[in-house]
């Protein structure tokens, strides 16, 4: 990260790994190519390239840090090392990544209001994530940078009220 501010690169660098740590978090194949011995190290690097940027070239310092993970030979570390780099950039921009779980798609109005209201209470920006779990069975779940989690769905509620059920069941017997 030091080395992609000295550059003033971190953004665009942000970019290419957000977009390498997604390939790598959903293309499984592209994971087991990269992680094979007998690949050389120069076709693994023109395949992460055309995989970020497609017929367009990386920046320079993407492809030197490509260079040095491959030289290093932690090809199956890429994607926390992406992911590391993600973490690393929002830390120093003061960025919470948020993410909003709910049973069914909300409105985008409600998305804002949610963004809105975190932003005036965290005193910070927001980069938001909705994701549509049908398992919670309703209400919502408020997930922040992964560390902070408030659980307001009706699939934890009905949890802690059969746990009270079985507790009162075992004082009564």
């Amino acid at each position: 990260m030091e080395y992609a501010l000295e550059r003033n690169t971190e953004n665009i660098l942000y970019e290419e790994f957000s977009i390498l740590a997604y390939i790598l978090k959903t293309n499984r194949d592209l994971r087991e190519v990269l992680e094979n011995p007998l690949i050389s190290k120069d076709k693994k690097l023109k395949l992460i390239c055309v995989a970020v940027a497609g017929n367009d070239s990386p920046s320079e310092d993407f492809i030197r840090s490509m260079n040095l993970v491959l030289h290093q030979k932690r090809e199956p570390y890429l994607l926390s090392i992406s992911l590391m780099y993600l973490d690393l950039y929002r830390q120093y921009k003061n960025i919470v990544l948020v993410k909003v779980i709910t049973a069914i798609s909300i409105d985008t109005e409600i998305v804002e209001k949610i963004r809105t209201q975190l932003i005036k209470e965290l005193e910070t920006q927001i980069m938001m994530e909705q994701i549509v779990d049908p398992s919670i069975q309703g209400g919502f779940i408020l997930d922040l940078n992964n560390n902070y989690r408030f659980d307001a769905s009706v699939s934890t509620q009905l949890k802690k009220i059969r746990k009270q059920l079985i507790e009162s069941d075992a004082k009564i017997v």
